[in-house]
């Protein structure tokens, strides 16, 4: 058994500096905590959770989320998984807030991170938004202490301990496959993200290109419209695409605002006529029921919502140190499949 001992043997201080290194005391240097903790990880280090559970329900842990747009129902299933986890995590003293915002806006994330940072948060798991602004609020979070997860989409060049979401390059290959499949060259598409400054949706449209333009020309997709993740705003933003593109003969959507979209296309007449390929059920299984949308990517949004929630605490309440990026599935669905619940992914 590795010991808090035999670790300081091994790293040349004193036991109790290995255990204040161990329970993530601010009283031990950077150098000296990375030089411990990477030790204890090669020894095979495995805290007992049992005994730190007794002392940590004695202390005050609070933890923050950052969640977007509510109206978007994929938010709602990100929160049900974050809800699990928060009720499991209860009885060991932990409290968790959570925040939307109504906007996707860089500057307004950065400001309510730079809240957070100076209140008693220790971590925050978070829907990025990937500017200039929120990484360097991240990294002065981090400088402070704050641990911070990535939720669904992911922020470059940040201090983030780890993602927790799809491969969504990859993803939106497979939904370029799907779309493939569906329309001859020549074509027409759009394409719908919910915002340029969430890297998922970028990484989801890049990969959609790489395999669509396989078989089809660059002219066939005629337009990449924002919605911001609304399906309010997406209603008029689809009409108006529509009647610019009167030949529209496929949609690929990104991100949220499916809802606002299939609404247009069935009132529009064009249900069968524009082929549809989305993302994830909560706001697609109605329309792809109704023969509306043909094939649905999902992701588990309320496993992932979980996942970020337990794997933020499991690291500061037992230093379990996570891989960089917790991948999810990637989930395809059609009409017949949409309420199997459990499907072979």
């Amino acid at each position: 058994m590795v010991t808090a001992k035999k670790i300081a043997e091994a790293t040349h201080v004193s036991r109790s500096t290995v255990q204040r290194a161990l329970s993530g005391n601010p009283k031990v240097s950077k150098q000296t905590k990375i030089r411990i903790l990477r030790m204890a990880k090669e020894m095979g280090y495995r805290p007992n959770k049992h005994a730190r559970a007794l002392v940590l329900r004695q202390q005050k842990h609070e933890y923050a989320v950052i969640l977007t747009v509510p109206e978007n129902s994929f938010m709602q299933e990100l929160l049900k998984g974050i809800n699990k986890a928060q009720a499991e995590l209860k009885d060991f003293g932990v409290k968790v807030s959570i925040h939307f915002m109504d906007t996707i806006d860089g500057h307004r994330q950065a400001t309510l991170i730079d809240q957070l940072v100076a209140s008693s948060v220790k971590g925050i798991v978070l829907i990025s938004i990937d500017c200039d602004e929120v990484r360097q609020a991240i990294t002065n979070g981090f400088r402070k202490g704050i641990t911070f997860i990535t939720l669904a989409t992911d922020i470059q060049l940040s201090k983030r301990l780890c993602f927790v979401g799809q491969d969504n390059y990859r993803s939106g290959q497979v939904a370029g496959g799907l779309m493939s499949m569906l329309l001859q060259r020549g074509e027409k598409i759009a394409c719908f993200i919910g915002s340029k400054q969430f890297l998922g949706h970028e990484e989801r449209l890049s990969g959609f290109r790489e395999r669509y333009l396989q078989n089809h020309d660059s002219q066939d997709i005629v337009d990449v419209v924002e919605n911001f993740d609304s399906s309010f705003q997406s209603e008029q933003l689809t009409r108006d695409l529509i009647m610019r593109h009167p030949d529209l003969r496929g949609i690929f959507v990104a991100g949220g605002g499916v809802e606002g979209i299939c609404k247009t296309v069935k009132d529009m007449g064009l249900n069968g006529k524009v082929r549809m390929v989305t993302y994830d059920l909560v706001q697609s299984r109605n329309f792809c029921r109704a023969g509306i949308v043909d094939f649905i990517i999902d992701q588990d949004p309320v496993m992932e919502g979980y996942l970020a929630l337990s794997i933020l605490n499991s690291f500061l309440m037992y230093k379990e140190i996570p891989q960089g990026r917790q991948l999810t599935k990637i989930d395809i669905r059609i009409r017949e499949t949409v309420d199997s619940e459990k499907e072979t992914r």
